[in-house]
């Protein structure tokens, strides 16, 4: 059995990992879980793609390992919760950038751009302004 590693350390939370497979010529997939427990993490899977902050992490989780279909979840370290930004991202391959007022998630295969407000994240989830 693989063993968990230590996936990030923020001061209030510790996400570990395990690697559970990876797409043929594609990313890996892992199981995360947190300390304290976020109960939303409880069997799913996540890719390795990843995208922090200062206050908190943006993570891809995958809704199926025979297509490319995923969400983009945002974790705030501080309250210790977790939401679903943007759902059914058929896609696996991101990179994100940000500017001043945005979060610019970038999905490669789609040449599709979704726009985060920053004020939205600070609004402690209100996502009526995504």
């Amino acid at each position: 059995m693989i063993e968990w590693s230590i996936f990030l350390i923020s001061e209030k939370l510790k996400i570990y990992q395990r690697f559970e497979g990876e797409i043929r010529f594609g990313p890996k997939y892992l199981q995360l879980k947190t300390e304290p427990n976020i109960q939303e993490f409880y069997g799913k899977i996540f890719g390795d793609w990843f995208y922090k902050t200062s206050d908190g992490i943006f993570l891809q989780e995958w809704s199926s390992l025979q297509y490319a279909n995923s969400n983009l979840i945002y974790i705030d370290f501080k309250e210790l919760k977790s939401i679903t930004l943007q759902k059914n991202i058929e896609s696996v391959f991101w990179n994100m950038s940000e500017d001043n007022k945005y979060y610019n998630l970038n999905i490669n295969t789609n040449f599709i751009e979704i726009r985060i407000n920053k004020d939205v994240i600070n609004k402690k989830y209100t996502t009526n302004d995504l």
